[in-house]
């Protein structure tokens, strides 16, 4: 049977309750209880696409400064 967690903390109380296991960010080991053991994975970390998303515009100043600081650091 599989639990499915919304966010982080949902997830470490799924865990700390014996209900599974799951893969998480490493900064989450410093929000961890001791009825949590975390472990790093071995090997290349694993990576995901991100997306950057907004309404159709008008968009504010602030917004469109922070569209242009992605694009300039596009991989």
């Amino acid at each position: 049977m599989a639990q499915v967690a919304t966010n982080i903390l949902l997830n470490l109380n799924l865990v700390g309750m014996g209900l599974g296991y799951a893969l998480l960010p490493a900064y989450v080991s410093s929000l961890t209880s001791r009825a949590i053991c975390t472990r790093p994975l071995e090997g290349e970390p694993p990576t995901i696409d991100l997306l950057m998303v907004s309404r159709k515009e008008p968009h504010a100043a602030e917004l469109e400064a922070l569209f242009e600081l992605v694009r300039e650091n596009e991989a």
